[in-house]
């Protein structure tokens, strides 16, 4: 399958260029962060579809969820996780997590798709 690229816009807050683990996407949906805002494009025609802001420090990772194709999770230096859902329209945010630490990576765990693993400044593993 190839592939075209073209630029659709231009944002002035621009995406982070020191995490790398900052843009993610599913079949219907891709994110990008900048500092401390998330955007989320619809993959049919390259709309945002929401515009989230959550964390207090800069977010370090994006993940998006493997089973549930409307949901991802981000990380900050803030230490929080939040579990977000695009289609939920009261409110994205479906879950937060304080685990004290700035958080630097995470994925979810390949063999249990429901779990998050998060690895922190202070070397701790989150299951």
């Amino acid at each position: 399958m190839e592939f075209q690229l073209t630029q659709t816009h231009l944002h002035p807050s621009g995406v982070q260029q020191w995490h790398t683990t900052v843009i993610d996407g599913s079949q219907d949906y891709f994110a990008f962060c900048s500092t401390l805002s998330i955007y989320v494009y619809s993959t049919s025609d390259f709309q945002l579809k929401r515009l989230i802001a959550g964390h207090d420090k800069c977010i370090s990772s994006l993940v998006w969820c493997r089973i549930r194709p409307s949901q991802f999770a981000t990380a900050s230096l803030d230490g929080s996780v939040c579990i977000w859902d695009v289609d939920n329209s009261d409110d994205p945010k479906v879950h937060s997590i304080n685990v004290m630490s700035s958080v630097y990576a995470m994925d979810w765990d390949p063999k249990n798709s429901s779990t998050l693993i998060i690895s922190t400044k202070t070397s701790s593993v989150y299951l």
